[in-house]
């Protein structure tokens, strides 16, 4: 399948969804992985301190501020973008994950905390897979504990080819064998 497999960890505030890819994220890197992580903030986010440079050309006019160092890129858009927008600029990266697009057309694992007391954001069906500490009923796909790391990274590497890729032509596509 062309493009980037994309898995979008899907959950209400405070249902785990930080902590799991804190837990994923060594171990898919220990198998040579290289991960881009995207999360979408709903509260807004200010990176741009007030006496920086980039907050100096952003008040002076810049709609697009990129900042560079050894080591380290930002880059400061002053609007919105869409996800598939955002996508469209990553490269030479083996994976996409993605933390609080609740609602998006990528293959996603649900993730649900009992102490939240809020559920899944989503029919369990429309999840490749489900992270929580309840238990679950029917499940259509694997169900893992919520610090089941090793198990969820076997889960991930094992299924890639099957999770929605992005391709910058197209967007999102289904993989040719559809898994999820």
């Amino acid at each position: 399948m062309e493009g980037i497999p994309v898995l979008g960890i899907a959950g209400w505030s405070g249902s785990g969804k930080t902590t799991l890819l804190e837990g994923l994220l060594p171990r898919l890197r220990a198998r040579g992985l290289r991960i881009c992580v995207v999360k979408h903030d709903a509260h807004g986010l200010t990176l741009d301190r007030e006496g920086k440079d980039s907050h100096r050309f952003t008040r002076a006019g810049a709609e697009v501020v990129a900042l560079s160092s050894p080591g380290q890129t930002a880059l400061l858009i002053q609007r919105e973008l869409s996800l598939d927008e955002i996508l469209n600029g990553i490269q030479g990266v083996d994976l996409i994950l993605l933390e609080g697009f609740k609602g998006c057309e990528y293959s996603r694992l649900g993730i649900c905390r009992a102490e939240n007391g809020k559920g899944f954001t989503d029919e369990l069906g429309r999840f490749a897979a489900l992270v929580t500490n309840l238990p679950v009923q029917s499940a259509p796909g694997p169900v893992f504990g919520l610090n089941d790391y090793d198990a969820i990274t076997e889960f991930i590497i094992n299924n890639m080819d099957g999770f929605t890729h992005f391709s910058a032509q197209g967007g999102a596509g289904k993989a040719d064998r559809e898994v999820f």
